[in-house]
Parts: structure tokens; sequence; C-alpha cells
């Protein structure tokens, strides 16, 4: 796009920074992330977010036969969890190409679900696993080192149980499982937007990642965004389709872990509903939400394009050292 940026409605002061640094035409501007463009030239984010969302050039969108489309579902693979009520209620397992939102209150299990499925992403072939790697951004710190190798040896020792023969889960080993876990440590919303901004050339550079997990995506725009509900709506936008794009071309799966926010509804009432908003309930494919129920926890498929709601038990069960779902 040769477009000039002084064709653009940008005021005048910063269009002299953009020009000053460099920034003539809508197409200098196209590889620029908001952090990076707000350091560069000493801007807030949000006027960085704005002014990419505007001169945002058109990528070249090439058509794809219907058939071909659906060649792709049909072929498309998902990460199995090892639970068969879960597994069927998601229709096989968490999708690849596809973003999957697990929303819940505090202690139901959502970091635990995320430890687990970091270990089911790499569950060998031979046990219709995907035998792949796992990208994990942890913004909350609750990242369990020792939980996640309870997790693993629990795994591990099942498919020892099933397996027929010993080469098929020599090589899956708790060393093999923690080195196949690419993990990045967030504190805030800006080290998130660049971890993600960076993740295209990471997965070049490790083509056998097939999982994306955030968790949380809610805690650093919840905190950091207090009263500044468009400029956080804008950014989680832009955020939603970078991983949608990274899900779509790379065919791998991204998982988020979501909080609960009160809706304060007519005549007093109120109801539990994931957080962020209506415009970030866009970005999920499918939305899985954990409640409780007395003490009973249970997992509902709250949005799926082809299951229809529904809702399984579970229960985390501690087995000795071992912690697993079970549903």
């Amino acid at each position: 796009m040769q477009r000039s940026l002084n064709t653009f409605p940008i005021s005048s002061g910063i269009r002299s920074k953009l020009t000053s640094n460099g920034y003539n035409i809508a197409e200098d501007l196209k590889n620029v992330d908001p952090v990076e463009l707000t350091k560069e030239i000493g801007i807030t984010l949000e006027e960085a977010s704005t002014i990419l969302d505007l001169i945002a050039p058109q990528t070249d969108n090439k058509s794809i036969s219907l058939l071909d489309l659906l060649k792709d579902e049909n072929h498309s693979r998902q990460i199995i969890t090892f639970s068969q009520k879960l597994d069927e209620m998601l229709g096989g397992g968490i999708p690849l190409s596809k973003i999957t939102e697990i929303a819940g209150p505090p202690g139901i299990g959502k970091t635990q679900f995320c430890l687990q499925l970091s270990v089911d992403v790499q569950i060998p072939r031979e046990f219709a696993g995907l035998g792949e790697q796992v990208v994990y951004i942890d913004t909350e710190g609750t990242f369990t080192f020792e939980r996640l190798k309870d997790i693993a040896n629990a795994t591990i020792h099942h498919c020892h149980s099933i397996s027929r023969s010993l080469s098929a889960v020599n090589n899956f080993t708790v060393s093999s499982i923690l080195e196949n876990i690419h993990y990045f440590r967030c504190i805030d919303h800006i080290q998130l937007i660049a971890t993600i901004n960076l993740l295209p050339d990471h997965i070049k550079a490790n083509p056998k990642i097939r999982l994306i997990i955030i968790d949380n995506i809610a805690l650093p725009f919840r905190i950091q965004f207090e009263g500044k509900v468009n400029a956080r709506t804008r950014i989680l936008s832009e955020l939603g389709q970078t991983l949608t794009q990274l899900a779509t071309e790379y065919k791998l799966a991204v998982v988020i872990t979501n909080q609960m926010s009160t809706n304060f509804e007519s005549e007093g009432r109120s109801s539990l509903i994931p957080a962020l908003g209506e415009t970030w309930g866009h970005t999920c494919t499918l939305r899985l939400i954990l409640s409780w129920q007395g003490n009973q926890r249970f997992a509902t498929l709250n949005k799926s394009p082809f299951k229809q709601e529904s809702t399984v038990q579970f229960q985390i069960i501690v087995n000795g050292k071992k912690i697993i779902y079970k549903m």
C-alpha cells in the first residue's frame, strides 16, 4: 500500500513524529506492533493502537474452495485429554487451528487444566496423540513445576499401562516433556503483547509447536486498564486477531484461560460471566466454563460451532503424588 500518511486523519504532532522516524506511507507500518511504535516515536500505547488500526494495510486474501475447506476441517486433528467424556463433549479433544477459552472462578482448576494440556499435546502418536510441543505463557505466576512433574508422571504411567510395545513410550519421559515446553513469564500487558508478537519467529524456529497456552488473559488487562474500557477493547481485539492468525497459519491450538466477572441484570439480579466483555468473547471459537455446584466441579461447553451445549462433571484426584483430571 503506497498511500501517504498525510491522507489519514492523524494529528499533525503525531504525523510529524512518524515522518521524522521514517514512516511516510502506510506500508512502512505494516509489520510494526503497538509496543514497538510507542517506544520508537514517543506516543502512548492507546495512540499507537489507534494509528495502526487506522492505517492497517489490506493483506492478500487468497480464496479457497469450499471442498478444500471441508477437507481441511475433516482432517484437522485434536489434542486428546484422555478424558472420554470431555473429549466427546469437545468433538474429539481440543481442536487445532482454533482458539479455545477456559473460563471459571479462582481455584476451579483452570491452571491444572493447562498443565495437563501441556503434557497431553506431547502424547505419542501411537496413542492417538500429536507428539508435539507447547508454548506456555504464564501471567499469574501459578505455573508449578512440581505439579507439572506429577501430571507428567501420571500420563506416562497411563501410557505404559495401555501400551503393547515399550518402544512406543521409551522416548516419552519427564525430561522430554519438560524440554518440549517453551515457558514465558509475562508480568504485565506490555510483556504479553511483545511475547505474542514474537511468536511467529519462535514457531518458525520450533516447527513442532502445536499448542499455545495463555494463563491468564484477564489479569494484565483488568488491573492495568481499570476505567479504560475502549483502550482495552482495542488492544484485546488486536491480540485476538494475531492469535487467530497464528492458529490458522500454523495449524495449532490456542488455549486461553479467563476469569469470571459479575454481570448485573435487571431487578437487582446478577450472574457470573467470562470477563473482558462481548467483543473479546467473539475471539474464541470454543468456550469451556468451569463451575462449582456445591462442592462438585462441572465443565460446560458454552460455545462451539459444531457441538451442542452440554455439561460434564469432573474431579481433580490426588493419588499419592499424581494429580489427574477425571470426568
